[in-house]
């Protein structure tokens, strides 16, 4: 099982760099009809790809969520992303960690993400880099809710399965029980909003500025929360 776990992999890396020089390769401007056919391909790629990440380590893992949030353009980023995303879960695989990652993030993994959405920032793609520092924090939110045991997910009515609790409610109830204050409830609301409307494609709502605000808001509530 472990082969063909980490054969299926190799062959998403190798997809990647494939879609990767294609993008680089490609003379442009590139007609509508061209650029139509290669952002379906990559809609194929994410999907197939997610679909594995699902079946493997469960929608509500870092690695799912940061590929869900961040491998949303088709661009040289995106591919990077994607990349550096699978080796890391092959690491973990082939290591022998498949049954001890789920929920477990480290301050190195948290910074990475933060220093390539910095990146992302230098090169003013604001809004990938938004998508993927409000991935963070909320990650922060679900690690700081166990440290403090208090619930992040609960069953849904209607399918009777466990469902992750949205950050808001995360933000709320850290504040109820006293492990930030009433201000940081009410900064933490406010970046999430920008991260939704970032993930909403409301690129119009906010600027770099902002983004880099959040960035280091992030920064210092992992700093001194998590």
């Amino acid at each position: 099982m472990k082969d063909k776990i980490l054969k299926k992999l190799d062959g998403f890396i190798d997809e990647a760099n494939r879609l990767l020089d294609d993008l680089n390769n490609y003379e442009y401007p590139i007609n509508q009809s061209t650029k139509a056919i290669k952002e379906s391909h990559f809609s194929s790629y994410k999907t197939g790809v997610l679909s594995f990440l699902k079946s493997l380590l469960g929608p509500d893992d870092l690695y799912y969520n940061r590929f869900y949030n961040g491998v949303t353009y088709y661009t040289d980023y995106t591919f990077a992303l994607a990349i550096d995303l699978l080796q890391r879960v092959k690491k973990d695989v082939d290591d022998g960690w498949l049954l001890n990652i789920k929920g477990v993030v480290s301050a190195e993994l948290f910074t990475d993400f933060l220093d390539m959405a910095e990146h992302l920032l230098d090169e003013d793609y604001k809004d990938p880099s938004a998508v993927i520092i409000g991935s963070v924090l909320e990650e922060n939110l679900r690690q700081l809710s166990l440290k403090n045991g208090l619930p992040i997910s609960q069953i849904d009515s209607k399918s009777g399965k466990m469902k992750p609790l949205k950050a808001e409610f995360l933000n709320t109830e850290l504040s109820k029980n006293n492990v930030y204050n009433l201000l940081y409830q009410k900064s933490v609301t406010a970046w999430i909003d920008l991260r939704n409307k970032a993930a909403h494609g409301q690129y119009g709502e906010y600027d770099i500025n902002q983004v880099r605000a959040f960035l280091q808001f992030v920064r210092d509530f992992a700093a001194k929360f998590v």
